[in-house]
């Protein structure tokens, strides 16, 4: 038998990875770059190494054919040290981003870093109808395929575990955009947005705890149906907490 010498790849720091990607970025795309901007989890101190995703968002004043082409092979050698393509916009549809996808901004404005740059967000304010209009689409678009997942694949669960591992990020927005309608500004992390929503709306903590367990890989292999029943049973109550709110 031949083994095999392992090697132990360091991994970096998030807040170091994501300085050296705007210095990068920023060199290449010059006085065409507006921002680079870090948000999520590692702005909010809920980033966990090996189960969270580093995301960054680059403003440029132009995008076109040609800057498309410049960034494609950044993203490709960023990918490689697992870094995400990153959001791009123009300032104009930073402007239209704030209502088409107002939970996503209401949560990248409670949780961002400018690293290069001006701030991008710097004004822009989300409308409560948008956001109320954005949880209901959110809501039945994640009750519909936890459905369907569960009548696909609900034979063999272990095939359950890659579709669900991100449910913690999907619900984060949601539960700041709850918080937001009771006109509460959310605090940081995932397990607090969760606690507030289930103390503003009188929810459950079952659907969020299953959620926050299979991020980080604490969901047995013959738990993972029951996890998605406790999560579509907290989709079902969330559609009905919406539709109680008034307009």
């Amino acid at each position: 038998m031949v083994l095999k010498k392992l090697v132990h790849r360091k991994v970096e720091p998030p807040e170091k990875t994501a300085e050296e990607f705007a210095q990068e970025w920023a060199s290449a795309l010059g006085p065409n770059l507006v921002s680079v901007v870090l948000y999520g989890s590692v702005v909010s101190g809920d980033y966990r190494p090996g189960h969270s995703t580093l995301r960054l968002l680059v403003v440029v004043k132009r995008l076109d054919g040609r800057v498309l082409d410049l960034m494609a092979p950044l993203v490709a050698r960023w990918e490689e040290r697992g870094v995400a393509t990153p959001r791009v916009f123009t300032p104009v549809e930073v402007l239209l981003g704030a209502r088409g996808l107002a939970l996503e901004f209401l949560d990248i404005l409670e949780s961002h870093r400018v690293l290069r740059g001006s701030d991008p967000f710097e004004g822009i304010e989300v409308q409560r109808a948008d956001v109320r209009s954005r949880l209901e689409a959110e809501v039945d678009y994640e009750l519909q395929r936890l459905r369907r997942l569960y009548l696909e694949h609900s034979p063999r669960p272990r095939d359950l575990s890659e579709p669900l591992a991100d449910m913690a990020a999907t619900l984060a927005p949601i539960a700041r955009g709850l918080l937001y309608l009771k006109g509460k500004s959310g605090p940081l992390s995932r397990k607090e947005l969760f606690e507030g929503a289930v103390a503003e709306y009188n929810l459950t903590m079952t659907g969020f705890e299953r959620a926050l367990a299979l991020r980080d890989d604490r969901v047995e292999e013959d738990q993972m149906a029951l996890a998605l029943l406790n999560l579509m049973g907290l989709f079902e109550k969330l559609q009905e907490v919406l539709g109680t709110l008034p307009r």
